[in-house]
């Protein structure tokens, strides 16, 4: 299967599994590609492109096209590595997020925000308007208790923004 990593055409075999990310519990789905390359320069070439924890990755067969965080590379090769040498190759990687762009030790007062600004506004609009499709609520009823919970909640979220959430003890 025709695989375009960073514009680097390759020949590989293409395998996707749905994994679990250890940190956050969310699933995503894993490509694993295979691929053989013959020869010391093309093993040189490729270990540097597979080395680089961001690509843009494209396998048109499968509607593949994003950028992607490597998860995890390897090679081998069998004697010594020379130019008629196959050297047999193996790369993952996963559709990079939004959240990828955070540093989880490197917490700040804009990357609070900007994390929870995020999945809270998603959150809260669909519940939102179930309730009020359903007939459970009116928007003002709603505009009034964000009211009353904004201004019971605002030194707690202060301290949250600052600071980071806290850790369980």
């Amino acid at each position: 299967m025709l695989v375009k990593i960073n514009e680097i055409e390759i020949d590989a075999k293409v395998d996707e599994q749905v994994e679990k990310d250890e940190q956050s519990g969310k699933s995503f789905i894993k490509y694993q590609l295979d691929f053989t390359a013959q020869g010391k320069n093309n093993y040189v070439f490729i270990s540097g492109l597979l080395k680089k924890d961001e690509v843009h990755l494209v396998v048109e067969e499968k509607g593949i096209n994003f950028t992607a965080k490597r998860i995890d590379h390897s090679s081998t090769y069998k004697n010594i590595l020379e130019e008629n040498t196959i050297v047999y190759f193996g790369v993952s990687y996963r559709e990079k997020t939004e959240v990828d762009e955070v540093n989880d030790n490197d917490w700040s007062v804009l990357n609070g925000i900007y994390i929870n600004s995020l999945r809270n506004w998603v959150r809260t609009r669909a519940l939102a308007e179930l309730l009020e499709d359903k007939g459970i609520i009116s928007a003002a009823e709603y505009l009034e208790k964000l009211d009353v919970v904004a201004k019971r909640d605002k030194d707690e979220m202060e301290e949250f923004f600052k600071n980071g959430p806290k850790e369980d003890k």
